[in-house]
Order: structure tokens, then sequence, then C-alpha cells
């Protein structure tokens, strides 16, 4: 909202633009970890497997962007996206069941769990923070508007920073060394 509702858009194209935002940042990352398992097929020389699974989520994601668009618009548009690329993830995990035995998956998923946990938590945090100050302060103000994502960004990453190190994130480790390095 701060960048973009600086020049050209208004209050109602800014929150609009900031919806879809919000909802593909969510595809992302389904997107990221896709790219992930789809390297673990092509390197098992395997691809008939991402294909069927491209072919089992994209054909009716196709049809889900398109219903999606036509009742939401834009935001309907990229949620049809972030829901096939959630799919295509689905699919690809179940696809790579037999590849490796379950003591391998067990290993890749309680990392993968514990990270995905303590990103909601403090992404949720953040969201509350931001929603309720926002009650209090009038976010058309730009002032308000970077004193509000202070005031939420501030204890939602303390939450993340607590959460990792009780949690035992091994990668947060290299993201601290990254940061008091610079």
């Amino acid at each position: 909202r701060l960048l973009l509702g600086y020049c050209k858009f208004d209050w109602v194209a800014t929150v609009k633009t900031t919806k879809v935002f919000s909802v593909l940042s969510l595809g992302m990352i389904f997107q990221g970890i896709n790219i992930f398992l789809l390297r673990i097929f092509f390197a098992r020389k395997d691809t008939l497997r991402p294909f069927i699974a491209s072919l089992i989520s994209y054909s009716p994601g196709l049809v889900f962007c398109y219903y999606l668009a036509q009742k939401g618009g834009v935001l309907g548009l990229a949620i049809g996206v972030a829901l096939t690329y959630f799919v295509y993830f689905l699919t690809l995990f179940v696809f790579l069941k037999p590849i490796f035995p379950s003591s391998f998956l067990k290993t890749f998923n309680y990392p993968l769990g514990k990270i995905i946990g303590v990103a909601l938590l403090s992404g949720g945090v953040a969201f509350v923070l931001f929603t309720l100050l926002g009650l209090l302060f009038s976010l058309e103000k730009v002032g308000n508007l970077i004193i509000d994502m202070i005031l939420a960004f501030l204890p939602s990453f303390a939450l993340f920073v607590f959460l990792s190190n009780k949690w035992k994130i091994k990668q947060i480790e290299g993201l601290r060394k990254l940061i008091f390095r610079l």
C-alpha cells in the first residue's frame, strides 16, 4: 500500500492490488517447493511423472482459473493460480512417495512442517496486529501506515526468532549468520 498508493493508484486500486499480491505470495510458496520437487524427479531422470502430474494439475487448474476469474475478476484469477500450484504440489508429493522410503519423507516433512508452522504463526500475528492497528490509525495516511507496519512487524519478527530457536530450526542459523555478517 505504501509503494503503490504514492502516485497513480487510488486507495481502492491499491487495496485490490495488495489482495492479489497476498494470494499470489501464497502460491509462490508452493511454486518454489514444486521447483525443488521437480529437480528431484529430473535428477532421477524421471520426466514422465512430472508430466503426468502437470496434466493432472494444470488441466483442472485452467478451468479453476477461468471460473474464478469470471466470478472474482483478477483476485479470482490469482486464487485459481495459487490453487493450481497447490494441487501440483500435492500431486508431485504423492508421486514421490513410492520413490523414497517413508523414513526419508519423515526427515523431509518434519523440518518443513516446523518452518511452515513458524511462518504461519508469525505471519498470522503480523496480520492480526496490522488489522487491529488499522482500526486505530487511518491507513490512508503514509505516516500511520509506516507506524502500523513497524508495530506489526516487530512482535511478529520476535515471535519468528523465538519459535525458530525453540523448535531448533537449522535453516535459521544461516539467516542469522548472514544478518550479523552485514
